[in-house]
């Protein structure tokens, strides 16, 4: 693990989950312990002031050609196939820059190597992400309150995400969107096979908070 990323990692209160990631990269053995959580996918005050200079773009393949992504080539043949499925790729871009970004499937809520159909109404976001020059300038909630805005305008009523256990800095953004913490699990791979996954606790459907 390189010093400058151990760094950014405890400057962002990640050290716990950037060492699991260095293992699992690294050793090919996860150990991931993570919460299940619910969003209603209705109007919230983020924050007092929204960042000013940035555009919300729901992005389809012909927008993956402008400048902002192609400085992500290694990712685009992926990100296309993602869009060919039906996923939803909502992004944040200052002028030609991708800032930051999430997905939404629409169909199933998958995680490493497990998947379920998801209901009437509900979505699965993943893969939310601000790129590394553009932290520290409240991105995610206003990432977050347009992607709302975005589901609600197609019908989606609920959403579900994953937050990793050691990620403390997406534990109270979840938090403080009043987010409900459905469960922690634990998921246990060698080698990118699955050989544990286990409920540890299921929480009160009143529970807005971790215990």
């Amino acid at each position: 693990m390189r010093l400058a990323n151990i760094k950014s990692a405890i400057n962002h209160k990640l050290f716990m989950k950037s060492t699991a990631d260095w293992v699992r990269r690294n050793l090919k053995l996860s150990f991931l312990p993570y919460y299940l959580t619910e969003e209603a996918l209705e109007p919230v005050k983020f924050t007092d002031n929204d960042p000013a200079g940035f555009e919300v773009c729901l992005i389809n393949t012909k927008d993956l050609e402008e400048a902002a992504f192609l400085n992500h080539a290694h990712k685009l043949e992926h990100w296309k196939a993602l869009l060919d499925k039906g996923h939803i790729f909502i992004a944040l871009k200052k002028s030609d820059k991708l800032a930051a970004y999430c997905w939404v499937d629409p169909e199933e809520f998958s995680f490493r190597a497990g998947s379920s159909p998801l209901g009437p109404g509900d979505v699965y976001l993943y893969n939310a992400f601000t790129l590394e020059e553009f932290r520290g300038l409240g991105l995610a909630p206003y990432l977050r309150k347009h992607c709302y805005q975005v589901l609600r305008a197609q019908g989606f009523r609920r959403l579900f995400s994953i937050t990793e256990y050691f990620n403390t800095s997406a534990i109270n953004f979840k938090k403080k969107l009043g987010a409900r913490f459905i469960s922690c699990n634990l998921r246990l791979s060698f080698r990118n096979r699955e050989f544990c996954h286990l409920l540890l606790a299921r929480y009160n459907s009143q529970q807005a908070t971790t215990p």
